[in-house]
């Protein structure tokens, strides 16, 4: 079986009503309603792309803390590409700080205000991979793919073992 969770409470009703009663509304931060250690698998698209520090944080945390030994965490992220990409909406001091902190969180994004989120909830961030590598202690990265998707990169990362941790 499978579950999913979204903030989104009218994709949240779509996806049920196409796929059954398998997935749930989720709060701005963890914790999910399941089990520790009962995930195989957690996918993230557009995700980690939008969460500022402090919550990305958390929700890395939360990955570690449902998925089972072994279990596999993909995301996508904005990256090296997508600063070159997007470059014209980019400070050259914003990249300087994102270089030097490996986290860009700055920029605000009114997307989602409609659903009552703020922009200080939901911005666009980009991450180095020394930071992604850093967020994910307990988490080995396994396979990292640039440009998976337009400009975002795909990271899949594996939990380690309870005695490797």
């Amino acid at each position: 079986s499978y579950r999913g969770f979204d903030i989104d409470s009218a994709a949240v009703e779509w996806a049920n009503s196409q796929f059954g009663q398998h997935f749930s509304v989720c709060d701005l931060l963890p914790p999910l309603p399941a089990a520790d250690a009962s995930t195989d698998l957690a996918f993230a698209y557009s995700v980690v792309t939008h969460i500022p520090e402090p919550a990305l944080l958390h929700w890395m945390q939360e990955m570690k803390r449902i998925l089972r030994p072994g279990g596999i965490f993909a995301f996508t992220v904005l990256s090296d590409v997508a600063a070159v990409a997007l470059h014209p909406t980019q400070t050259t001091e914003r990249i300087v700080r994102w270089r030097e902190r490996g986290i860009s969180d700055e920029m605000q994004n009114s997307q989602l205000e409609s659903m009552g989120i703020s922009r200080d909830h939901y911005k666009n961030v980009w991450l180095t991979r020394d930071y992604i590598s850093r967020m994910l202690e307990g988490l080995e990265v396994i396979a990292y793919k640039s440009s998976f998707h337009f400009y975002q990169d795909l990271v899949i990362a594996r939990r380690l073992p309870h005695d490797q941790l």
